[in-house]
């Protein structure tokens, strides 16, 4: 991405110069301006070399800078000198407006290229605590379920032997009452033959 910015630069160095002959430039870079004092966080604008710069505090490997643009932030303080660099010239007022700006715009989607990579990350550990209460609803179901089964098979067990142990008894009874109802024929008709002798 550095390397394109740069490209850029000469490009637009190359289309406002009205020379005939052919130059190269030297010792071009650019320095990421950081919102914090190390190499690893995203640069949110690029100084290019002889960019002119107000050291608000010097923190000794780091400065703390304030742009043209009026963006704060930290850099290496070994790219930094207190003299323009041999070579250079300062570029018009509207170059290195357009330079300032391009450098801005650069560096406001480089960091929406970070949040973007950072998003699905983020969602992810947003959903964490939903899926971890998902699931531990979903044990809960199953554990309840298991529970509801073995209360089922209990229940039929019981009702099994409820019915076996009933049968007996329902057929006592009913031997029961056929000798009774014997006994009572049995009397009825000794009775009725008693009254017929007498007769």
């Amino acid at each position: 991405m550095p390397r394109i910015i740069i490209l850029l630069f000469f490009i637009l160095a190359l289309s406002l110069s009205a020379h005939a002959e052919n130059r190269y430039v030297t010792n071009q870079i650019l320095v990421g301006l950081r919102p914090a004092q190390d190499d690893t966080s995203p640069p949110f604008e690029y100084l290019a070399t002889g960019m002119r710069v107000e050291v608000v505090e010097d923190l000794g490997t780091f400065l703390k800078i304030k742009s043209a643009a009026g963006t704060v932030g930290f850099a290496r303080s070994k790219y930094f000198v207190a003299t323009p660099p041999t070579g250079t010239t300062t570029a018009p007022t509207d170059v290195q407006e357009q330079l300032t700006a391009a450098l801005q715009r650069n560096a406001e989607l480089s960091a929406e290229v970070q949040r973007l990579k950072s998003t699905p990350t983020d969602l992810a550990k947003a959903e964490a605590p939903e899926r971890e209460k998902n699931r531990a609803e979903t044990t809960a179901l199953r554990e309840e379920r298991d529970q509801l089964k073995q209360e089922v098979v209990r229940l039929k067990e019981l009702n099994r032997n409820s019915s076996s142990a009933a049968a007996p008894a329902g057929s006592q009874l009913q031997w029961f009452l056929a000798g009774a109802a014997i006994l009572l024929l049995g009397w009825f008709a000794g009775k009725s033959s008693r009254s017929k002798r007498r007769f």
